[in-house]
């Protein structure tokens, strides 16, 4: 009978073949060239979840929100084409106007200057936008 030491051997040295495998087939290559956005939405979801879940200060929402926006319009660059930046790079503006709107909102205090700001960049950027 084999022992489970050896069904363990067993399977490690399939896995192994079958990742590289995978990584000869260039599985792997597609996967990053296609899904590397999520390594910039990704923390921006994670910074919000935990502001939501009261483990970090308002202050974290300026960078994720920032970073959701980015992530949000990489995607869609990757998806259908880089050319798209020609009319969609006022998104790079409203990103962080997202970001301190969502700090000047959600701080207790209301920072002016922050609320401020987020809105000339929000308007800056529709602007440019439209035109």
């Amino acid at each position: 009978m084999n022992s489970g030491k050896e069904r363990l051997i067993g399977i490690a040295i399939v896995a192994a073949g079958l990742i590289i495998l995978l990584g000869k087939l260039g599985v792997f290559a597609f996967l990053g060239q296609a899904f590397w956005p999520l390594l910039i939405l990704a923390p921006g979801i994670v910074l919000h979840i935990l502001y939501m879940s009261r483990l970090l200060p308002a202050y974290t929402l300026i960078p994720a929100g920032i970073l959701t926006v980015y992530g949000v319009l990489f995607f869609l660059c990757n998806t259908w084409g880089w050319g798209l930046m020609t009319y969609l790079w006022p998104f790079l503006l409203l990103g962080v106007a997202v970001g301190l709107l969502e700090y000047a909102v959600s701080e207790v205090q209301r920072p002016r200057l922050a609320f401020a700001l987020g809105i000339w960049s929000g308007v800056l950027s529709i602007i440019f936008l439209i035109f």
